[in-house]
């Protein structure tokens, strides 16, 4: 699988790694790039969907970007064919867990997190919040990122609870990536139900990071905008 993702030159590599701030200082200056977009990744998920854990293990322990997405695209669709609450979605979600160290770039929690353990919070725990509060409280940023992208699962259910708790949580995060990720949350919330959107603006606006305000007020009417 290695040697087939790094026979594609579909993009610049250098492009790529400009995109995901890969100088050093900067978010991602630990990440590679092979250069391989995200639909041939899908693709090569499709088509190599019987790898094993030790399997997807060595994908996520790849220096490349791309070959680690690879590996939670394919946990993602192996995921989404079990039945809920199964076995195999609960090893897969332990899996995801003990792996968050690989899982250190925005499009690799992106494509990730509400699809695995979001996901399998719903199912398992949706009243009980423990694990994402602790993952919004992780000096890891990407494990505090997971915590608040997972919530689009619950969103999705009409289940805002999570969504709230966490972005209360993060709401003094220094980091960029989070204000971003968490405005972003709130907008999926506030297509879905805009007063639970604005009860929260009403109470924290004042104190949310330009960005993460910006990101939330989105889908709102101009006026309310100028009121926030």
């Amino acid at each position: 699988v290695q040697r087939l993702m790094r026979n594609f030159k579909e993009s610049s590599a250098e492009a790529m790694a400009r995109y995901f701030k890969v100088q050093p200082g900067q978010y991602g200056a630990h990440d590679k790039f092979l250069g391989v977009t995200m639909p041939t990744v899908r693709k090569v998920a499709k088509d190599n969907n019987d790898l094993t854990l030790q399997e997807l293990e060595e994908l996520l322990s790849s220096p490349y970007n791309e070959e680690r997405c690879l590996a939670l695209v394919i946990m993602g669709d192996r995921f989404d064919k079990e039945p809920p609450s199964s076995a195999v979605r609960d090893q897969l979600c332990q899996f995801y867990l003990a792996q968050t160290h690989a899982i250190n770039n925005w499009n690799l929690v992106d494509v990730s997190a509400y699809k695995l353990l979001g996901e399998h919070l719903c199912e398992t725990s949706p009243s009980d919040h423990s694990l994402l509060q602790r993952l919004a409280h992780s000096t890891n940023m990407w494990e505090r990122r997971i915590s608040i992208v997972s919530t689009l699962a619950f969103i999705r259910r009409h289940q805002y609870e999570p969504t709230i708790l966490i972005s209360e949580q993060l709401l003094r995060d220094e980091e960029d990536l989070i204000h971003k990720a968490t405005g972003w949350m709130l907008r999926e919330m506030g297509k879905k139900d805009e007063l639970s959107l604005t009860n929260f603006l009403d109470q924290h606006a004042p104190v949310m990071a330009k960005i993460m305000l910006s990101y939330s007020l989105e889908r709102l009417s101009p006026t309310q905008r100028r009121h926030y």
